[in-house]
């Protein structure tokens, strides 16, 4: 199977772009089949969309199961360990598993150029299903391009989640601009609801964002005040397949923190209900960081990296989650090798081993409410969402629609935006209006509730 020209699909949250890649794929299967011993590859940049992916692509009529579908980091780490000495002949030394994702992916780029890897990539995976390519950038970029030449590449890409981006053109973007088949998507099918449909799109044209029915936009004088709308609203809606979304974390902003503290410690008295709703139990989902830290400190796992320990002096309690299979790697070991002691640096990196493999394949709770940031929540969907925007979002106007955009198109039904803002002149400025007409008429779209008396 020969390499074709790569294939993009381009569309708004919702908009089918990994449905497209599925079919486009059942499609080429079956006309020309994969051979013995050929495989998809499908690639991401996070774990979300990579779980999202791997369940589309086992929907896929004549695949088969016959796909590998990991992230482009784990990619670069299978290239480099399988071509060891092509990567120490083209950089003069691989980098170990303690220097990083993208040391290692400038060193897949290398590798990737050689025109042996190439014909391995052609024999074994003649397509590459790429989704969420927006995210993808520089050396991780060039390993998608390197690719390229050797397999046939159907993408799916929206610039305008790009989180991380400038003011500049997306790069990932452009170069499928210049060089695939485009097809671009129509409009959002994640919800039916007019109410949604129409403030994401204005988030994305810049347009004033009108607040009413199944999306709705409140400010806020304080957490206590914020707690009391979520509570209604979880008393009304229920909490299955809730989630709370926030640009921050929880540490950066007060505002979030407090509002979901005051939630979980209830009860809190709703006015309109007549009655006391909560406490509610919220889930705050763990950064990779997170995780490996307090799996470290769970252990007694001392901060000095080229420090030797003993095996024994480590603690492992199974109760903390991680520490059990991290145990049982450094059992392993020691069975194997014979050592009692080794680096920190050492212990970190089975950590981080430990980790990636948890987050991979572990199983989501949707019975759980959960809170989590808008890059944690990207490439995800949930029947309801709540938005809290506390004073800490920093960013250009268009940064800080995009983050509002992505937050508001993980709802399939409806989405409450909570805004800190004592005096109601906030939610009249972006990303909730355009701020092309004066505040005082714009502030007409988004309305603060009316001051108690």
């Amino acid at each position: 199977m020969a390499a074709g020209k790569p294939t993009l699909f381009e569309g708004e949250a919702g908009s089918g772009k990994t449905f497209s890649l599925s079919t486009t794929l059942a499609s080429q299967i079956q006309a020309t089949p994969l051979g013995n011993g050929q495989k998809v590859l499908a690639l991401t940049f996070m774990h979300g969309s990579r779980r999202r992916l791997h369940s589309r692509l086992q929907l896929v009529p004549g695949l088969h199961q016959r796909f590998t579908c990991c992230t482009i980091d784990s990619l670069a780490w299978q290239i480099t360990r399988r071509w060891r000495s092509l990567g120490r002949a083209a950089v003069g030394a691989v980098p170990d598993e303690s220097a990083g994702y993208d040391a290692t992916c400038e060193v897949a780029v290398e590798i990737l150029k050689s025109a042996e890897v190439g014909r391995w990539i052609a024999r074994t995976y003649p397509i590459v299903v790429v989704d969420e390519m927006q995210d993808i950038r520089a050396d991780r970029l060039a390993m998608v391009q390197e690719i390229a030449r050797f397999a046939t590449v159907l993408a799916a890409a929206d610039e305008f989640q790009d989180l991380n981006g400038g003011e500049d053109e997306n790069e990932a973007v452009a170069w499928m601009h210049g060089n695939a088949t485009i097809h671009r998507l129509g409009a959002n099918r994640r919800t039916t609801s007019s109410a949604l449909l129409t403030a994401t799109s204005a988030l994305r044209s810049g347009r004033d964002v009108v607040s009413g029915g199944d999306f709705r936009v409140h400010a806020m004088p304080s957490h206590h005040v914020a707690a009391a709308y979520a509570a209604l609203q979880l008393a009304t809606k229920g909490t299955r397949d809730i989630v709370f979304v926030v640009p921050t974390g929880p540490l950066t902003a007060g505002f979030v923190r407090d509002t979901i503290e005051k939630l979980t410690k209830g009860p809190i008295y709703v006015k309109r209900l007549k009655r006391n709703v909560g406490p509610f139990s919220v889930m705050w989902e763990t950064r990779i960081d997170e995780e490996e830290a307090k799996i470290a400190s769970a252990i007694g796992l001392p901060n000095v990296a080229h420090a030797m320990i003993n095996f024994s002096d480590l603690r492992f309690d199974g109760h903390i989650a991680g520490v059990s299979s991290l145990w049982d790697a450094l059992r392993k070991r020691r069975s194997l090798t014979g050592e009692t002691a080794c680096s920190v640096s050492d212990v970190q990196v089975q950590i981080k081993k430990c980790v990636h493999h948890s987050r991979s394949y572990r199983t989501r709770d949707d019975t759980r409410l959960r809170a989590m940031t808008v890059h944690q929540a990207k490439n995800r969907e949930f029947r309801g969402v709540i938005i809290l925007w506390p004073y800490q979002v920093f960013g250009s106007a268009d940064k800080q629609r995009r983050l509002l955009n992505n937050a508001a198109t993980r709802a399939r039904e409806w989405a409450l935006v909570l805004v800190q803002d004592s005096t109601g002149k906030r939610v009249a400025g972006p990303p909730f209006t355009s701020c092309i007409r004066p505040a005082s008429v714009a502030a007409a779209r988004v309305r603060a509730p009316r001051a108690r008396k």
